[in-house]
């Protein structure tokens, strides 16, 4: 029997938003279908064919370090994750850092990012 552990599952789909980057089928596989998205620069939430579109043009991340983590299981289908990042682009000198919060849904046995925001640091 397999013991579920929602923090590390939810971890795991996360950080695999980092490294997807330009990869429209994660996206679309792990983003649920009425899910928003708040990122910086962009003055208007993200619908999921809002996000699929500007992921197919992303460039990618050359590392992220997600540091602080938070997680919260209000209740067995909703999860909330919260952190601090440090990511870099192989075209751009200075690391973008920002706190992070997303919430996660459980569909099935499978979880998906239901609301990403990012907030910028500027230290």
């Amino acid at each position: 029997m397999t013991v579920r552990n929602p923090m590390t599952e939810v971890l795991e789909i996360e950080r695999g938003f980092w490294n997807a980057a330009g990869d429209v089928e994660y996206y679309r596989t792990h983003f649920f279908d009425d899910g928003l998205m708040l990122l910086p620069g962009i003055p208007r939430p993200l619908d999921k064919e809002a996000v699929l579109s500007s992921v197919a043009g992303a460039a990618p991340w050359s590392g992220f370090e997600i540091e602080d983590i938070a997680f919260s299981e209000p209740a067995t289908f909703i999860a909330v994750l919260a952190y601090r990042v440090r990511a870099t682009r192989a075209d751009s000198p200075e690391p973008y850092r920002a706190l992070v919060s997303s919430v996660y849904l459980a569909v099935g046995t499978d979880w998906r990012l239901l609301s990403h925001q990012q907030t910028p640091l500027d230290d």
